[in-house]
């Protein structure tokens, strides 16, 4: 008898998923078969919100582009090249150490998806409806309902609705000079236009600050820039020769961080720099800066999560924040060159609606140190989407996870706060991905890529034992 699994989003991870799946199937004989539905309204599958094309202008589609080079971007780790070849067929290892657009994620996404959906035989299909809820039915299954009033009765649902907008700012959504979504782009480039010399406020100093400072700069625009953010972290320049695949993070010792944790008496700036010593020994020996954070993190990640000391706490926050914040060697030259020309200016602080007065063209900031009555001419919401369906904090972001939690399908405690943000968590045949945003364990696409292979193994594992 066939099984019926549900994937709930039709973005990088849910398509990557139906991928797997299939593809392990097809090495466990004694699978059952198996009937995929991926429930998604657009009518492109592989293009969430990071990846998809919003903006009228193809030029501002491809403002935001990939923090890892091309040979990192590939469902396949036994194919590096295929996003590559995706991109130039006649010649992809001239690309592989290159930066594409996000946007091109998402056609890649898509055009190997639509592939398998066609060689499936039915086993794979798209559903072009929203879903609406998943309630249980008397047996073990789930009912998946959409919009359109659909019924689909499903062994496996995995939810994996991706990146949500954050919507932090919800006083200011609606305001002409207010950009918190990749669909603003059109509308930004026409108010940073009209006044090329004004001054614009980028909440946050993370990736989205890059996409908002490239197209800044991609229109003109001369006024000054103040990024604000609680840490003040920026991106680091992520170099592809400083990152060659053989060098595994495995193959140094933090000596200096592991003789300093074993004191006890230390504090987390104590930590950082310390950790710094260790970056440019590793540089040295040609390990670059995301292998060295990732064996710190491996190194004290379960210490730090069950630790009551804050300053190793604070210094795990530390490591997790710049892990995930690399960027290309161009838009790391735009920020460096900004800086020296004065026009960029890092803020450390907080900047909520409540520092943000409307005024008659743009906004009056109130309360920001070093701000205070300064004129604004826009400003530009780098937290742009929450990156995990249910934060650390135990704050649901997964509108579905919402309705399940309220239903108390799902439990919220700190212990499964921290699974869910690390990417996977199953209650009953409901499963929960996230996409690469939510990994610092490992670069790239490869902590992704992973967690999304074991959650398609243990889900062909327990249909093969279904009774």
């Amino acid at each position: 008898m066939s099984k019926n699994i549900s994937i709930i989003g039709g973005g990088l991870v849910g398509t990557s998923i139906a991928d797997m799946l299939l593809k392990h199937k097809v090495e466990r004989p004694d699978t059952p078969e198996i009937s995929i539905s991926i429930f998604d309204p657009k009518e492109k599958l592989g293009q969430g919100i990071p990846y998809a094309r919003t903006a009228e202008n193809d030029f501002l589609n491809d403002i935001a582009t990939n923090n890892q080079p091309n040979n990192r971007m590939s469902y396949d780790p036994s194919d590096p090249d295929a996003f590559s070849r995706f991109l130039n067929p006649e010649a992809p290892s001239d690309l592989n150490n290159q930066f594409s657009s996000r946007t091109k994620i998402g056609e890649y996404a898509n055009e190997k998806i639509e592939r398998r959906i066609a060689q499936s035989g039915g086993q794979l299909r798209h559903v072009r409806s929203k879903v609406t809820s998943i309630t249980g039915d008397s047996g073990r299954t789930h009912v998946v309902k959409t919009d359109k009033d659909e019924h689909f009765h499903s062994d496996i649902v995995i939810i994996a609705d991706g990146h949500q907008y954050s919507h932090a700012m919800p006083e200011l959504e609606g305001h002409s000079q207010f950009f918190g979504r990749y669909e603003d782009l059109d509308r930004a480039k026409d108010v940073l236009e009209h006044d090329p010399n004004g001054s614009v406020i980028i909440r946050g100093t993370s990736q989205s600050m890059v996409d908002w400072l490239r197209l800044i700069d991609a229109v003109g625009f001369q006024g000054d820039i103040y990024a604000v953010s609680r840490r003040g972290y920026i991106p680091w320049e992520f170099r592809p020769e400083d990152h060659p695949v053989e060098n595994d993070s495995r193959s140094f010792e933090l000596t200096r961080m592991t003789k300093l944790l074993g004191n006890h008496n230390y504090t987390a700036e104590d930590l950082i720099s310390t950790l710094n010593q260790e970056i440019s020994e590793a540089a040295e020996k040609g390990i670059g800066r995301a292998l060295v954070y990732s064996k710190a993190i491996n190194t004290i990640s379960a210490q730090a999560q069950n630790t009551k000391n804050p300053e190793l706490k604070s210094f795990f926050n530390f490591l997790t924040a710049m892990y995930g914040n690399p960027t290309p060697p161009a838009s790391y030259n735009l920020i460096k060159d900004l800086r020296q020309q004065g026009r960029l200016k890092i803020v450390q602080g907080s900047c909520g609606p409540e520092n943000l007065q409307k005024a008659k063209t743009g906004f009056k900031v109130q309360n920001v140190s070093g701000l205070d009555d300064l004129n604004i001419q826009a400003v530009f919401d780098a937290a742009i989407y929450s990156r995990d369906a249910i934060s650390a904090n135990g704050k649901v972001h997964s509108p579905l996870l919402q309705q399940l939690h309220a239903d108390k399908k799902i439990i919220v405690d700190e212990e499964s706060a921290r699974v869910f943000s690390a990417g996977i968590q199953k209650t009953a045949g409901l499963y929960m991905a996230n996409g690469p945003a939510t990994n610092y364990y490992k670069w790239g696409i490869e902590g992704f890529r992973e967690k999304n292979d074991q959650i398609a193994q243990e889900i062909i594992t327990t249909l093969c034992n279904f009774e």
